[in-house]
């Protein structure tokens, strides 16, 4: 099995991950993304928690839900 990749944020972080999993995922992937209101779901905490790579689009607040919940050994990256 690939990477498990979320994408963090509003509408265009869910764009961008339909555009990651539609065109440039090798199919292995899993890619979900989880939008900045739910971020506090038992399932997509799981989902941040289990991620080899997050995409994490930052806002003008603090946000220590996503950041508690990466695993140390996933990459983060974040968008404007």
């Amino acid at each position: 099995m690939g990477r498990r990749i979320v994408f963090y944020g509003n509408c265009q972080a869910g764009t961008l991950a339909h555009l990651y999993r539609d065109q440039l995922s090798d199919g292995d992937d899993q890619v979900d993304a989880i939008f900045f209101r739910d971020e506090t779901d038992e399932e997509n905490v799981n989902l941040l928690r289990a991620a080899h790579i997050v995409v994490e689009q930052i806002f003008d607040g603090p946000n220590d839900i996503v950041s508690r919940n990466i695993s140390p050994t996933a990459r983060a990256f974040p968008i404007p």
